[in-house]
């Protein structure tokens, strides 16, 4: 639908009601999902491989021997995991980068947006490295981990939460999630291999239950109403740790990386020697979210 020519053509407002009918999950479906963070090192690998072939598909990565895929960002204990099981399986991974000592990936391709937001005093983080296995793809799986990563930054006191998207997609994050764009599209994006543009997007959290109520409060609590989905809407099969449980938490996550690189040094294979120190030493000093 939104490949077509007349799309871009038709008024913002239907095009907005036409993208939320995508939202339609089989409730049983949805309830037989969980969604939590890696916390051991089998389940971040488990994660990047699931990662690999997600991105292997879509030609957003070249081909690699150790069939893992993972970033300078994604080694930082400052990053939140997500993983969706089905079943005891591992099935879908995003992946949230709070600001730490590699900053977030914007910054790299738009340092002075991502400053001038910083200088307000707003604190960003970042949502990215989405994969979702076939099966579960289109069956609220990818909701479920959004979800999660919505409420991990608003709840951890992010202001600004970010993502880069492919340009035929933005409509779509600013339909349901009230992202708005940055910029126009860039290219060269971290993390993302081949001639690819991604249109830098943010979602203003701290304001984000006031924009949900402002633009869907009259609807009906259907699937097609955001502010039902990540505002209202209780899903139990999204579990994340307690305030009295971060602590726990912060430790598993950062020995969880500090195994990883270890039992896999070539993970740290194609970080910049800068990024390489930077890593280290975070993880070596025990600096967490």
């Amino acid at each position: 639908m939104r490949a077509n020519w007349l799309w871009p053509l038709l008024p913002w407002s239907l095009r907005e009601r036409l993208l939320r009918r995508l939202l339609r999950f089989e409730a049983s479906v949805l309830a037989g999902y969980r969604v939590r963070l890696a916390e051991s090192r089998d389940e971040l690998l488990a994660a990047s491989r699931l990662m690999y072939a997600g991105y292997r598909e879509t030609q957003l990565a070249t081909e690699h021997p150790s069939g893992i895929r993972y970033s300078s960002f994604w080694l930082l204990p400052t990053t939140h995991v997500l993983v969706g099981e089905d079943r005891e399986a591992l099935s879908a991974t995003l992946s949230l980068m709070l600001d730490g000592v590699l900053g977030v990936p914007m910054q790299r391709v738009l340092p002075e947006v991502v400053a001038g937001l910083r200088a307000q005093g707003r604190r960003v983080a970042e949502v990215g490295s989405l994969a979702v296995a076939p099966g579960r793809r289109r069956t609220g799986m990818a909701f479920l981990l959004y979800k999660a990563a919505y409420l991990l930054a608003r709840d951890g006191g992010v202001d600004d939460l970010l993502i880069a998207v492919q340009p035929d997609a933005a409509d779509l994050y600013r339909a349901l999630l009230c992202f708005e764009p940055l910029g126009p599209p860039v290219a060269n994006y971290p993390g993302v291999e081949g001639p690819v543009r991604c249109t830098p997007m943010r979602l203003r959290l701290r304001e984000s239950i006031e924009l949900f109520r402002a633009r869907f409060d009259h609807l009906p609590h259907t699937w097609g109403n955001p502010l039902y989905l990540y505002v209202e809407r209780q899903d139990p099969g999204i579990t994340l740790p307690a305030a009295s449980q971060w602590q726990a938490y912060a430790r598993r996550r950062l020995a969880a990386s500090t195994q990883l690189i270890t039992t896999r040094p070539d993970v740290l294979l194609n970080q910049s020697p800068a990024d390489r120190d930077l890593i280290l030493s975070s993880l070596s000093t025990g600096a967490h979210a």
